[in-house]
């Protein structure tokens, strides 16, 4: 291949890297020379990456992925302030990544129509939005959510048909990165409280209507927690069901599960805890062997059971204090996480009771703006007394997954993603009894567990699991797809996405 017929070959990612590093610079002499530093190293590093669309894609996802899920101290400035306000690299990474995608000659036409429809969807709110005099940085604060998600969708989707193997390589180094990076950051946070990350950090503690329980632990909740959860939750599953590791190293397996396991105990989030445990028991139920995982499952349990009663009693008898100090954050997560879980607990938990009277003024509103909705960014209630939010965000934030879809995008909008995610569902499910069967239910089982939270909390399109749902329904994608090809043309599934290790 010629010098020429190369550079016109990879015009599009050449473009993409000029525009991104051009942003970058604009960034540093606008806002703060700090940015200029890493200018260099960005481009020196995306030249050498960026030698196809498909490295293009890459290293916008890979950025995607790091700029939302991995905690960057606060001196890093992740933003600039523009046109009234904030434009997040975040944003500006996940925008480059759907428009590589989009228009490569390699990516197939049903990730561009759906791409194309949800952008479609996503117009539809502004406009709406725009109609009702919703304020901009509002209107775009509604719709990063799922700009995110489909960035994550369509980038791994795409990646994933032309370079299976090494989407999964890409996947399995991230996550790695973002989960042991983040246990590392809450452990700075909770017990050297170190403050230079702007994750919140409070006491764990239970409000109810009669009486608040706070407990002396440190209570820390990054936006890669629930990302934490569920990639530890996914190896145990895995290991446990399969005798399978996407690492080459046991150490980096034990790291990444340990490290989740440890964000997930230290957030003390009930939603996080039910949906590992979802992961975890739903999959050892409809995997193949489920007898044998779950004797696994127990015999590891009781071993970090035991591990953990001998270590415990080894530490109190050379100091009673420390002891005491390790056992603060599971007295807490008792009463926080499980016995916040109870019955007599949620009806009169403070955030459950805001979060249901949200709900049925999110529902009144409904019942005369069914068809459109109130589109992105505009108010769908008035500040009501107990207001738990400050200014005017918290008139067009619903905490109900569910119904942020039906009030944001009407039933105009809202039938055009359910009938998406039915046909997504759909091919998952048709490929279920393929040789990639188990990897299908595996997605399944995560992205109900996940749903489960969409009740309380907008996890789809919310700024950092957005990213993470889209990485998930991108990875089901490629799962069905490769079922449903291996199926027709009766080939062997001699190079699975999923049968290398990963070289940490």
């Amino acid at each position: 291949m010629t010098s020429k017929s190369r550079i016109r070959e990879n015009l599009l990612g050449l473009t993409l890297l000029g525009i991104v590093v051009a942003f970058f610079a604009g960034a540093g002499t606008a806002f703060s020379p700090l940015i200029l530093a890493p200018v260099g190293a960005l481009l020196l590093g995306m030249i050498y990456l960026v030698s196809t669309p498909i490295g293009t894609a890459k290293v916008l996802l890979g950025a995607l992925v790091v700029l939302v899920l991995a905690p960057i101290p606060t001196v890093v400035p992740t933003s600039i302030w523009f046109a009234g306000g904030s434009v997040y690299f975040a944003d500006v990474m996940a925008a480059l990544l759907i428009v590589a995608v989009v228009f490569s000659n390699l990516c197939p036409a049903v990730i561009r129509t759906v791409v194309l429809t949800i952008a479609g969807v996503v117009v539809l709110g502004l406009l709406v939005g725009a109609l009702s005099h919703a304020k901009a940085s509002l209107a775009l604060a509604d719709a990063r959510g799922l700009l995110r998600l489909v960035a994550g969708a369509s980038g791994v989707a795409f990646l994933g048909e032309v370079d299976r193997a090494g989407t999964v390589k890409l996947l399995s180094r991230l996550a790695a990165v973002v989960t042991i990076w983040t246990a590392l950051v809450v452990a700075l946070i909770a017990f050297l409280g170190v403050s230079s990350f702007g994750i919140r950090n409070s006491n764990a503690a239970v409000y109810t209507t009669s009486q608040s329980i706070v407990y002396d632990a440190s209570r820390v909740t990054p936006d890669s927690g629930l990302t934490c959860v569920v990639v530890s939750a996914v190896l145990i599953v895995i290991r446990l069901s399969w005798g399978y590791s996407p690492y080459k190293w046991n150490l980096v397996w034990w790291l990444c599960v340990g490290a989740g396991v440890f964000v997930g105990l230290i957030s003390y989030t009930r939603g996080h805890f039910i949906v590992f445990l979802l992961i975890i028991g739903l999959s050892l139920m409809v995997q193949p062997g489920r007898l044998a995982a779950f004797s696994r499952a127990i015999c590891v349990t009781a071993g970090v059971v035991l591990f953990s009663v001998f270590g415990y009693y080894l530490v109190s008898t050379f100091s009673s204090a420390m002891a005491n100090s390790l056992t603060q954050p599971l007295i807490a997560f008792q009463g926080k996480v499980i016995g916040g879980l109870s019955l007599n607990t949620v009806e009169v938990d403070t955030s459950a009771l805001w979060r249901v009277r949200e709900s049925d003024l999110a529902i009144d509103f409904l019942e005369n703006n069914w068809i459109f909705g109130s589109g992105f960014g505009a108010p769908y209630r008035q500040i009501v007394t107990g207001e738990i939010f400050q200014g005017s965000r918290g008139t067009t934030y619903i905490h109900s997954g569910y119904l942020w879809f039906l009030v944001k995008l009407g039933a105009m909008g809202s039938v055009v993603v359910a009938v998406i995610l039915f046909q997504y569902f759909l091919m998952l499910w048709r490929s279920r009894n393929s040789e990639m069967g188990k990897w299908s239910a595996l997605c399944m089982v995560v992205l109900f567990s996940i749903a489960t939270q969409m009740v309380t909390s907008p996890t789809m399109i919310e700024n950092g699991n957005s990213v993470l749902v889209g990485i998930i329904l991108g990875s089901g994608y490629l799962v069905s797809i490769r079922s449903l090809s291996n199926r027709k043309s009766c080939s062997s599934a001699n190079d699975l996405a999923l049968s290398g290790r990963v070289e940490i």
